[in-house]
């Protein structure tokens, strides 16, 4: 059985051609809007994972859902399938819109098979935030 060490969200990634080695560029807790709707034109999730012993294989994807649990976003299934002891999995959404301002849920989901239904394997929060960015405060005009 494999276990998630970490999920990583990000507005960019980049993985080294040589190495394999995974950059992550802008990674959130807090997303700050100016107003809602909102729109993030790409979202990055790395989900790193650790085998145990056995050969294991899974179908992984990723859901943004809402604090009431209304899905907002879902990456399409990938199947994992580990070579090694270690497997980073690289999920991308695009144009991901937020309807509203608080905690979203990022949700790593897991099945064994394609016709086994969806368990929750990891979960985190995304804050959306209704202010300027603070290192980007908005200039008072006269």
């Amino acid at each position: 059985m494999s276990r998630i060490n970490a999920v990583i969200v990000a507005e960019g990634v980049s993985v080294d051609a040589f190495t394999g080695r995974v950059t992550a560029f802008n990674m959130l807790d807090s997303l700050f809007v100016p107003r809602v709707p909102a729109a993030l034109p790409k979202l990055h999730i790395v989900v790193s994972n650790e085998r145990e012993i056995e050969d294991e294989r899974f179908f992984e994807r990723v859901v943004i859902k809402t604090a009431s649990g209304q899905e907002v976003a879902a990456t399409n299934p990938v199947e994992v399938h580990f070579a090694l002891r270690f497997h980073m999995a690289l999920h991308t959404l695009w144009g991901v819109r937020f309807d509203a301002v608080g905690v979203f849920a990022v949700e790593v989901q897991r099945r064994p098979s394609e016709s086994a239904p969806w368990s929750v394997a990891f979960a985190r929060t995304l804050l959306t935030q209704l202010a300027p960015h603070p290192l980007m405060p908005v200039a008072k005009t006269a």
